[in-house]
């Protein structure tokens, strides 16, 4: 890599740590921003700035990446773009796993809720009636935007029956929304993530829940977005 880009990198990088751990509010004018898609950013329930972050973490994230629970690729997509904008040279592996729903049966089965109330939302009940279910959706969004090449894998399943064969520098984990679901995923992130890695998790807006998920952690640093963005709901963590 050429000396002028590697500065680059390294002031990049500084300055997203800077942004997001020095204590405060959140400063945004130190993010990169958003960059647009040839086609928009898949529909999904992950906010702008919360797409932000993910796209600025990959950005600097020098080491495998995991995605749990990528749905139709809303994140996945501000993931992909984050490695895009990277040297090629330290451009990290990307692996996605998800359920990969196929049916309103598989939904009950794996997610242990009914799917009736999914019923009046259009694009779920679009995505798992596709042909290839969800995932050939995800899989679909990606492409489109050229983006399908920054992935490294893309596995139907659960992390819990899988056996990786590496550990992660940043983990973005949309399955655990509940009590149940931290106590039944959090040991094996936990053995996922290597020391010094970002995770960011969904659907956190209470402390106590944030010491639910931290207490499986070696925490060095945490933050809740919900204590500042009304509409955002994710919990970032830097591991010690």
């Amino acid at each position: 890599m050429p000396e002028q880009a590697v500065l680059d990198d390294d002031n990049t990088s500084a300055a997203i740590e800077h942004a997001i751990w020095s204590g405060g509010p959140l400063r945004r004018d130190e993010l990169r921003p958003l960059p647009t898609l040839p086609h928009p950013y898949p529909e999904g329930w992950t906010s702008h700035i919360e797409l932000v972050l993910l796209y600025n973490l990959a950005r600097v994230t020098r080491g495998p990446i995991l995605e749990i629970g990528p749905w139709l690729g809303r994140s996945t997509s501000a993931i992909c773009a984050g490695i895009r904008d990277q040297e090629a040279s330290t451009r990290p592996a990307f692996d996605t796993v998800d359920f990969g729903i196929t049916s309103a049966e598989e939904w009950k089965t794996l997610l242990g809720i009914d799917f009736g109330p999914q019923l009046s939302h259009r694009v779920v009940v679009d995505a798992i009636y596709h042909p290839g279910g969800s995932m050939a959706v995800l899989i679909a969004n990606l492409r489109r935007n050229n983006l399908l090449e920054f992935t490294t894998t893309i596995t139907r399943g659960n992390i819990l029956d899988m056996p990786f064969s590496r550990n992660y520098r940043m983990i973005f984990c949309d399955t655990t929304h509940d009590e149940r679901e931290v106590r039944l995923y959090l040991p094996r992130i936990a053995q996922l993530a290597r020391p010094g890695a970002h995770l960011v998790f969904d659907d956190v807006v209470t402390e106590d829940f944030a010491d639910l998920i931290c207490s499986y952690l070696p925490v060095a640093a945490r933050r809740i977005l919900h204590d500042e963005e009304q509409y955002s709901k994710q919990l970032l963590v830097k591991l010690c």
